[in-house]
């Protein structure tokens, strides 16, 4: 079993990839992420669209991200299941540079983190690599389904842990799946079982209720 996490407003208390836009871009960038939530754009002309538009470098990163709190009780939750051999993986379409840095923060820097590659291009100018782009999916930048099978042993159990749009791909891909926020309406329309949580002990108070093998050691 491994257990899949979503970062933006599920790990990290806030959505930091929308505050990074809103303090970075120089441009209405709001307009490209009214066209992603409605499918009219994907994901990666969505970033294109705002790192065209954005100015910024390490220090001023830093500054922003240093003060975003991760939810209180992940980092126990990693340990408790770290402890069972389960690993913890961030599965985002976020930025890996704030994602990274913030689990550094906290003590987590050893989590394995698929996500989009920022590269600064000088003169505070920056793009983005789609390093775990998927041809198969035509929404998203870094998938979070293939993603979660490019991770799985043949018969490996996927627990998914997310709260957004951009959840979708990692929801449908889930054997056990914990949504919150905006992926409810999603499961919801899709049909998909999922459980509800609001923090990291939820989910593994609901996990142990379960009785799963991998959870018996």
């Amino acid at each position: 079993m491994k257990i899949f996490c979503d970062f933006d407003g599920t790990v990290a208390v806030n959505d930091v990839g929308d505050r990074f836009f809103r303090e970075f871009c120089l441009d209405v960038w709001t307009d490209a992420i009214e066209e992603w939530k409605h499918d009219r754009i994907t994901t990666q002309e969505c970033y294109n669209r705002e790192c065209a538009a954005t100015r910024t470098d390490p220090d001023s990163i830093n500054r922003l991200v240093d003060k975003e709190p991760i939810d209180p009780t992940f980092p126990e939750f990693v340990c408790r299941f770290k402890a069972l051999g389960i690993d913890v993986l961030v599965m985002s379409d976020g930025i890996d540079y704030y994602i990274r840095r913030i689990l550094h923060n906290h003590g987590l820097d050893d989590l394995k983190v698929y996500a989009n590659h920022l590269v600064f291009d000088g003169d505070r100018r920056i793009h983005l690599e789609f390093t775990w782009d998927d041809p198969s999916c035509t929404r998203c930048a870094s998938c979070k389904g293939a993603n979660m099978r490019r991770e799985l042993a043949n018969g490996e159990r996927s627990v998914f842990v997310g709260d957004g749009l951009s959840d979708r791909c990692g929801a449908d891909a889930a054997d056990i799946l914990f949504a919150k926020d905006d992926l409810v309406p999603y499961c919801e329309s899709k049909g998909l079982k999922y459980h509800p949580f609001a923090n990291f002990d939820d989910v593994a108070n609901a996990l142990f209720a379960m009785q799963l093998p991998e959870l018996s050691q």
